[in-house]
């Protein structure tokens, strides 16, 4: 096509900023318990231990994966109680968390080892947490 039927310009590109998708995960116990491949979000969506996912699973599965990612409570959760029975738990990575659509999800210390239950650095954004 010649610049005449084109209307005289001249094609050409830009460059864009990089743009990541979010790994999200969601959470579908209200069990404090390790036995899913925590090594990243995909892994632990791989290899979630046969009982869903825990909270802390998707806390420790987010610290290591690289780049924002999100935590979502499934629906079945809502009112319900996370007892917190292994030790804090620790947010070191960009991630936002939200809640059910309906209703709240309540974290209990339970651990006589946990100073609050939750820990947070590094972190986006809590919502409806």
């Amino acid at each position: 096509m010649s610049k005449k039927q084109n209307g005289g310009r001249q094609l050409g590109y830009e460059s864009l900023e990089e743009r990541r998708m979010l790994s999200a995960v969601t959470v579908g116990n209200n069990l404090d318990v390790v036995n899913g491949n925590v090594g990243s979000i995909a892994n632990l969506l791989s290899s979630n231990g046969g009982d869903g996912i825990s909270l802390r699973e998707a806390i420790l599965a987010a610290n290591n994966s690289s780049g924002p990612d999100q935590i979502v409570f499934d629906n079945s959760l809502a009112n319900q109680t996370i007892n917190i029975q292994l030790g804090n738990l620790v947010i070191n990575e960009r991630v936002t968390i939200t809640g059910p659509s309906t209703g709240f999800v309540f974290i209990n210390d339970a651990s006589a080892t946990a100073d609050t239950g939750l820990t947070f650095s590094g972190f986006d954004n809590i919502a409806s947490l």
